[in-house]
């Protein structure tokens, strides 16, 4: 009786989710390395399952050095030693490299409207399946759209993003090429890029020479219109106005001497006769003679003659307008011989720059013949040993490094029980 009545509880059974923390301390070291072993071992087999699915992308390159040419297109090794060439330069080479005319040059020739890795393949699933619903149901092209094949500028796209173009640090070397899945066609491709760069750029350097010669031969044939018309003037205004006559001259100077020593004549007679009283002053008194004039004796039998002097005063207008006349026609003369020499002067320079014309575009020629690419290839491409892409090296890291992280997490993540036990079998 005086025994404490007992009364039983029942057992309360936790979930599995609110076991105290420290049972996952309990666990033996064993079964946490079997757990990090398997999730290990689940990354390098499907890292392993992986790296022969991944694309592969070799790249061939080219390597050219670009050096300066003069303006018609040569070579010139002093600019080459001095390098005058900009980075703005070498960047305008870089992308006529990538113009959509280099592109043209490489796609046609190697066709790569039919290359399945540019053009898509059309004998894909997506393409049979809409060939076979368009045959059965050819309304559905209406909403699908229909089968074409890719378009030159989608295919320039395409290829554009397959290209490689770099500078070497600062220097002037400059790489080209292109990559794909196949090295052989990287380095067939990358030789026609090489191929159709130097070719274009010595078609555009020949251009420029050409278009100089056009211009040269142009000049040289307005110079000549021009020294032709020049030599024309020359002798139609030495004809007018009859310079090679110089007899003409010689008969001018000689009358004017003649006319002037008459002239000078008659003004000494008119000086004696009006010194002899014949004539008088204006105040109406006969003017003295002064005493240092005298009469000289060729012309005493003239004045005790009685010669007239209004005869004399007339006779000396008209000598006086005649020797005006020669004179003035021998200015006119000289003033001519002015103009002429002015005329022959221009002739001249017009045959000088005829001759230095035609001396310029004689060079011409042969320098079309000396017009090369200003580059100097470094290495022809080569078919690459080893893809660029996956790169073996990384894909091992990061694969360890993913394996290390799944391993550590099945081991310490106490939410990773589930799949534990699933890859377990329990």
């Amino acid at each position: 009786m005086n025994a404490q009545h007992r009364m039983p509880f029942a057992r309360i059974d936790l979930p599995a989710d609110e076991a105290p923390r420290s049972a996952a301390r309990r666990v033996p070291v064993s079964r946490l390395l079997l757990r990090f072993l398997g999730g290990f071992l689940v990354v390098l087999i499907c890292a392993a399952v992986a790296w022969p699915l991944l694309p592969r992308r070799f790249e061939s390159t080219a390597s050219v050095i670009l050096r300066p040419t003069d303006d018609q297109g040569r070579l010139d090794s002093l600019q080459s030693l001095r390098q005058p060439l900009d980075d703005n330069a070498i960047q305008s080479e870089m992308d006529i490299i990538g113009s959509p005319v280099i592109a043209s040059a490489v796609i046609a020739h190697h066709h790569l409207e039919n290359d399945p890795e540019f053009a898509g393949d059309p004998d894909r699933l997506s393409a049979r399946a809409l060939s076979a619903l368009y045959r059965f149901l050819p309304s559905a092209s209406a909403w699908l759209g229909d089968i074409q094949p890719v378009s030159e500028v989608a295919l320039r796209d395409r290829l554009q993003k397959h290209l490689i173009v770099s500078r070497d640090r600062r220097s002037y070397t400059v790489k080209m090429g292109y990559w794909s899945s196949d090295p052989a066609k990287a380095a067939a491709l990358t030789n026609t890029l090489l191929n159709a760069y130097l070719e274009d750029q010595l078609a555009r350097k020949r251009g420029s020479a050409e278009q100089q010669s056009a211009l040269l031969l142009e000049r040289v044939e307005g110079l000549r219109g021009r020294y032709d018309n020049s030599e024309r003037t020359v002798r139609e205004y030495a004809l007018q106005s009859d310079l090679d006559d110089s007899a003409m001259l010689t008969s001018l100077e000689a009358q004017r001497s003649a006319l002037t020593a008459e002239a000078a004549d008659l003004r000494a007679r008119i000086a004696l006769r009006a010194a002899a009283g014949d004539v008088p002053g204006p105040s109406g008194a006969r003017p003295a003679m002064p005493p240092s004039q005298t009469v000289p004796a060729t012309i005493q039998p003239s004045l005790s003659a009685g010669s007239d002097t209004r005869s004399l005063e007339a006779r000396e207008a008209v000598v006086q307008k005649a020797l005006r006349t020669v004179r003035e026609a021998i200015a006119d003369r000289r003033l001519a011989a002015l103009k002429l020499e002015a005329l022959r002067r221009e002739a001249a320079i017009d045959k000088e720059l005829l001759d230095g014309a035609m001396v310029r575009l004689k060079e011409q020629a042969p320098r079309l013949s000396t017009v090369g690419p200003g580059v100097e290839i470094l290495a022809r491409p080569d078919p690459a040993l080893r893809p660029t892409f996956p790169n073996a090296f990384l894909f091992v890291v990061g694969t360890l490094v993913a394996a290390l992280a799944a391993g550590v997490a099945m081991a310490w993540n106490p939410r990773a029980a589930d799949l534990r036990r699933a890859l377990s079998g329990r």
